[in-house]
């Protein structure tokens, strides 16, 4: 008997707070500060489509600071200043830059 998948969907992740999740250490394989500029980038791109560009351009402003810390917790401030919808599109990205490991072969090089 074939177990039936559930939809995507209904898939559960608790990604934490950006902040936290660059400041611990991480396996050989993982580098937040390498991975954190791919999650800036989505985030600024669902900031633009959804209307929110005045938090795209300060995100923007960020991008070239070098400070992963104030990257990460405005990252993590700009969820509480969106709709929920957008919200939960920006925790999606949260979850996938916090999955993400070098050399994964699910990911395209």
């Amino acid at each position: 008997m074939v177990e039936e998948l559930a939809p995507a969907s209904e898939e559960v992740c608790n990604p934490r707070p950006l902040k936290e999740w660059v400041a611990e250490a991480h396996a050989p394989d993982q580098c937040p500060p390498c991975i954190l500029p791919v999650g800036m980038a989505w985030y600024y791109e669902e900031l633009n489509e959804h209307g929110q560009q005045p938090i795209a351009a300060e995100l923007d402003l960020l991008k070239d600071t070098g400070n992963v810390d104030q990257v990460a917790d405005f990252m993590d401030q700009v969820k509480g200043r969106v709709d929920p919808a957008l919200r939960t599109r920006l925790l999606e990205y949260d979850c996938a830059m916090q999955s993400f490991h070098e050399g994964d072969p699910d990911v395209p090089e």
